[in-house]
């Protein structure tokens, strides 16, 4: 269904005056969300999407409208257009959402960020088959859930070769230490069982997995106290309800096994923890399927939701009076994503690599049930295949095709995640670690790369992290990695003209235990390049965000150009020219800010990141330094060697 705002985009006039482009949709958040409540199509879309950029702690500030002398819309919260596709026969529609939030301690700093939906109107009678069934689907009566997902499961396990084909490494992973036992329909009890010590590889026994938000919820888990009262059986009324939906799905797969953290783990036995997590990322590969409990903010809430309505394709018969008419299906472009980009469990850090390994995932969402695997991705709606021209994130590349450009954006997602215990910030990646290690060659180093190190150092605030990084208490990285601060953060992606102006001579990497992809306690580069005193002043102001007046002499710019991960500017800040970028007549400096750590001479802490353009590139390599400036050794040609910890 659509709303009445929305019913009124497909009716009037398609075509606007000359010069005219948008047109208002709702006037503020509030009405937006309440459309979306309702069961409004594309309302809800877009109630997604503004909860997904809108940025968590901040409150978003009345947005009342405004127009020109034509009547467009300057600033409202919501305005639209249609223009063409790609195809001649579709008309692309764009809804854009105006976001002002207020954030802070106090909420005492403002800030406008903008979002954009977009949806492709496709004529219902120029849809191939596989799309022209689901939307002739949607006027039958619905099957439940759980038979769709149960179809799914079966066209993969049988006729997806390349799903198929994890057969061949699973047999080299070893079962998980402890299993919970599901037992048949009518058993009313799972009991815990432990593998024995020579129970052979994953391929003997089928278990499945379920991702979940432990939330605040209070619930039992398995610890010295309650693994005998476990490996008896326990009631499954007692477990809380998404275990016992997780159950329920188990069965109807007819899977014996099921895996959940809290209750497979030692809680309270820290060797046995470390040693789980250190095989984490083997557990969720080498599960037969995932349940991933999307929508569920806690352990109580349950994954499995009643439905007033099957979900189905938005399709709209359009009424405009000065161009022909037509049934359409409208479709959202990054429909995938959204169906799963603002749920709770897409905000926990440990969920990232859990569904980056399994080979099958059942996404339990509210409003439907998607199914992803190798070869597929589905959903209640679209049964059959997505619709054509829906972006497909990039993460669904296997993970063992993955290079250091998917590490980017498994990171840029990671670091936009939450963690119950912050230090376990490298531990929740390290799964797929590991197998990029295999799969690469490459060494790792604290959440960054050997190969391409000098780049990788460049890592800063990303676009729409609206507020300054936070540097965690306790030690649980290097400050040059990204793993030492909170908060979503951009690694920098290799530049075909830039020249990498530092040489790495040496990483040392001390870890916690003897797996170096986990936790650690120290870490040192030493290299060499160019370097420079440098001087910031914070400007402060309204809406301004790390706002400086940058200094090399007496040259000066103003910049927010630069992102820190510590508090004010110090004293004696030191830059480093990590690279330099050549373009026609422009040269710019990608830089590291580094602070003394004073224990020892040419020994730095990493305080940032800035960009150099032009004119302050010259000065940066020019511009004489000051004599606080510190180094252990200078080869007379510019180049300073240090080290970062």
């Amino acid at each position: 269904m659509l709303c009445q705002v929305c019913e009124n985009m497909f009716r009037g006039n398609f075509l606007l005056e000359k010069g005219r482009h948008l047109r208002s949709h709702h006037y503020a958040p509030d009405e937006l969300q309440a459309a979306a409540l309702e069961g409004c199509s594309i309302c809800d879309v877009l109630w997604r999407r503004y909860q997904f950029r809108k940025p968590s702690g901040s409150r978003q500030e009345p947005c009342g409208a405004t127009f020109d002398s034509r009547g467009d819309s300057l600033s409202n919260f919501a305005v639209y257009e249609f223009y063409p596709a790609s195809e001649s026969s579709v008309i692309r529609l764009g809804v854009f959402l105006n976001i002002k939030f207020e954030y802070g301690a106090e909420l005492d700093h403002s800030q406008s960020t903008s979002s954009s939906c977009s949806f492709y109107l496709r004529s219902t009678s120029e849809l191939d088959d596989i799309d022209k069934r689901a939307v002739m689907r949607a006027h039958e009566a619905p099957k439940p859930s759980m038979v769709v997902a149960k179809q799914w499961l079966e066209i993969c396990s049988q006729s997806h070769a390349q799903c198929n084909s994890i057969r061949a490494w699973r047999s080299n992973l070893q079962l998980p230490a402890r299993l919970l036992e599901i037992g048949a329909p009518a058993f009313d009890r799972v009991r815990l069982w432990s593998a024995p010590a020579k129970a052979g590889s994953i391929s003997l026994v089928s278990y499945m997995t379920l991702s979940h938000c432990w939330g605040s919820a209070q619930f039992i888990t398995l610890t010295k106290s309650t693994l005998s009262r476990l490996k008896a059986g326990i009631l499954i009324s007692d477990l809380p309800q998404t275990f016992q939906d997780a159950v329920y799905i188990t069965r109807t797969m007819e899977v014996k096994y099921l895996w959940i953290d809290s209750l497979c783990i030692l809680q309270d036995s820290i060797s046995d923890w470390q040693h789980e997590a250190s095989l984490m990322g083997d557990v969720y590969r080498g599960s037969f399927c995932n349940i991933a409990a999307t929508s569920a903010s806690d352990a109580s809430v349950g994954c499995l939701y009643p439905k007033s309505s099957s979900p189905r394709p938005c399709v709209v018969q359009t009424s405009w009076s000065d161009v022909p008419n037509n049934e359409y299906l409208v479709q959202d472009l990054d429909f995938w994503a959204g169906v799963f980009e603002s749920d709770p469990l897409r905000r926990r850090a440990w969920v990232v690599q859990e569904l980056l390994l399994s080979p099958r995932i059942l996404h339990m969402g509210k409003s439907q049930v998607s199914w992803e695997c190798c070869e597929s991705k589905v959903c209640e709606a679209f049964p059959d295949r997505l619709p054509r021209f829906v972006h497909i994130d990039a993460e669904s590349v296997p993970i063992e095709a993955m290079s250091t450009l998917s590490w980017r954006s498994i990171i840029q997602t990671y670091t936009s995640c939450n963690l119950t215990k912050p230090e376990d910030k490298l531990v929740a990646i390290s799964g797929v670690v590991k197998i990029m290690q295999t799969t690469t060659g490459d060494e790792y180093c604290a959440g960054l790369w050997r190969k391409n190190l000098p780049e990788q150092l460049l890592w800063r605030r990303a676009y729409n992290q609206h507020t300054p990084l936070i540097p965690v208490q306790v030690f649980r990285a290097p400050s040059w990695s990204w793993a030492s601060v909170d908060g979503r953060v951009k690694c920098e992606s290799s530049n075909s003209a830039g020249v990498i102006k530092v040489n790495i001579l040496n990483v040392d990497i001390q870890a916690s235990c003897n797996d170096l992809t986990g936790s650690v306690t120290g870490g040192r580069i030493k290299l060499s390049g160019p370097m420079n005193t440098i001087q910031l002043e914070e400007l402060v102001g309204p809406g301004m965000i790390e706002h400086y007046d940058v200094a090399f002499d007496e040259c000066h710019s103003e910049t927010t150009q630069i992102c820190r991960t510590w508090n004010a500017p110090p004293e004696n800040l030191h830059c480093l020219g990590v690279r330099k970028v050549f373009r026609r007549n422009y040269t710019s400096y990608d830089c590291l800010l580094l602070i003394p750590t004073k224990a020892n001479r040419g020994e730095f802490y990493r305080w940032g990141y800035v960009y150099l353009g032009h004119r302050m590139a010259e000065a940066f390599e020019n511009a004489e330094t000051h004599d606080w400036l510190e180094y252990e050794a200078h080869d007379g040609k510019g180049n300073y060697t240090i080290s970062i910890i």
